[in-house]
């Protein structure tokens, strides 16, 4: 008879669990009045960007009002707002549990937090549920519909990837490189022993360079010399051999337009003052981003200029007999979209290109992708390099040292010191380039 009992009030209880989840009860009219005005208080520092105390508020409206959905998925949303991707599906999922009714306008947000942790499949299904509510206008449908195609295309990603022993876990460079402000655009010596990357300070530029000694990384210091100037410099890239700097300069006095490409060669006083590439490389459109050939006589770079497949390319320009940089040439659809493509990077087997775009399929934003050189006319078709090392933000800039598995690029995602920090990781077999001997 106990047993019984026990069993049918083990079943009441689970329907009626189900059925406070299936039908709207909660009224944001009825909760605790200091709650709601608590709430409220939140709302305006969360509009104002001040999460920490938005989240402090939230929870001391919880603690007066412990089903206060509406406080658990704007905490949810908060915590997404600083890519906390874990603790945004803690709530989103405690809202929809208090009321699934309710909160499901929310499934849209909680598919992306879903997606944000890599839980693809569970995030196409929020999605799904999402767009089954007739009363979605245009905006939300057509947002609703992006999303669920990223989903589509992580889950199948998820299913090529055949390598289920690949660990992803950057590391951060540490405090001889990474600080509070933002460092980003690394770019290494061939034999691996000399970083040079942007840190930006009080919104100026400058490139610094570590020496790693053994298996240390040195105090960055400034790039001596004259390359380094008040004016905006980034997004640099150092030959193989050290011996060469080509960066993006913008609004330089005698430039062709708003931002061009200049070099810098190294002399026995430091780098030498820079010198714009020139009117058949620059022009009034937006060049950035450059990356030398190992043997440098190609240079690599986004621009938005005219003739390209849509918004910034992927041009080539190949040194000249006469010590010039001829005609540039656009590296074609298989790596160009309607999109825009940025941050290339050639590998030192001078055959395997990284680089970043928006118009190739992805996760979400920007993503990394590699394409191999057939001919210096032909690329291979752009490959995603898949989940974690993309995610549904934006991703920048990506390196690989010659030893064809050691990569660096720069991440807030992690644990930062402050912004943006440069990380490296192991690259995943598949989306490795040639090993480089030196």
């Amino acid at each position: 008879m106990q047993l019984i009992v026990k069993y049918f009030l083990s079943f009441i209880l689970f329907n009626f669990s189900f059925l406070l989840t299936t039908a709207q009860w909660y009224d944001p009219e009825k909760v605790n009045k200091k709650a709601g005005e608590i709430y409220e208080s939140a709302y305006e520092d969360a509009q104002a960007g001040k999460y920490p105390n938005a989240i402090t508020k939230l929870n001391d409206a919880l603690k007066l009002e412990p089903k206060f959905v509406d406080v658990y998925l704007s905490r949810a949303g908060i915590y997404a707002n600083l890519k906390n991707y874990s603790l945004s599906v803690n709530d989103f999922e405690s809202g929809l549990k208090l009321d699934s009714i309710y909160a499901s306008s929310y499934l849209l947000p909680y598919s992306i937090s879903l997606a944000g942790i890599g839980k693809f499949t569970e995030a196409l299904k929020a999605v799904a549920n999402f767009l089954q509510n007739k009363k979605l206008n245009e905006q939300s449908i057509k947002a609703a519909t992006y999303r669920k195609k990223t989903y589509e295309f992580a889950v199948a990603q998820q299913n090529k990837i055949k390598d289920n022993t690949y660990l992803f876990s950057p590391i951060n460079l540490g405090d001889s490189i990474n600080s509070k402000s933002l460092e980003y655009f690394p770019s290494l010596s061939i034999d691996g022993k000399k970083i040079v990357f942007t840190r930006r300070e009080n919104n100026d530029e400058d490139f610094y360079e570590s020496t790693l000694q053994n298996d240390k990384w040195s105090a960055a210091k400034l790039l001596q010399g004259k390359v380094n100037t008040n004016l905006n410099e980034g997004a640099q890239n150092i030959s193989q051999d050290g011996q060469l700097l080509v960066f993006t300069g913008c609004n330089y006095p005698g430039g062709q337009g708003s931002c061009d490409l200049y070099f810098s060669l190294k002399t026995k006083n430091g780098w030498s003052e820079p010198q714009n590439l020139g009117p058949t490389v620059n022009t009034d459109f937006w060049e950035s981003s450059p990356s030398i050939s190992p043997d440098k006589r190609a240079i690599y770079f986004a621009s938005g200029r005219a003739g390209g497949f849509g918004g910034r390319d992927i041009w080539v320009t190949h040194l000249l007999p006469n010590g010039k940089w001829g005609n540039v040439e656009n590296l074609g659809e298989a790596v160009n979209t309607i999109g825009d493509e940025s941050c290339p990077f050639i590998h030192a087997d001078n055959e395997t290109l990284y680089f970043n775009s928006n118009g190739h399929q992805g996760y979400g934003m920007t993503d990394l992708f590699l394409s191999k050189k057939v001919s210096d006319s032909t690329w291979t078709v752009a490959q995603n390099l898949g989940y974690p090392i993309n995610t549904i933000d934006d991703e920048g800039s990506l390196i690989v040292a010659a030893d064809a598995k050691t990569a660096y690029y720069a991440s807030d995602n992690y644990n930062s010191k402050g912004g943006l920090d440069i990380f490296s990781f192991t690259l995943r077999n598949d989306i490795k380039p040639t090993k480089t001997l030196w």
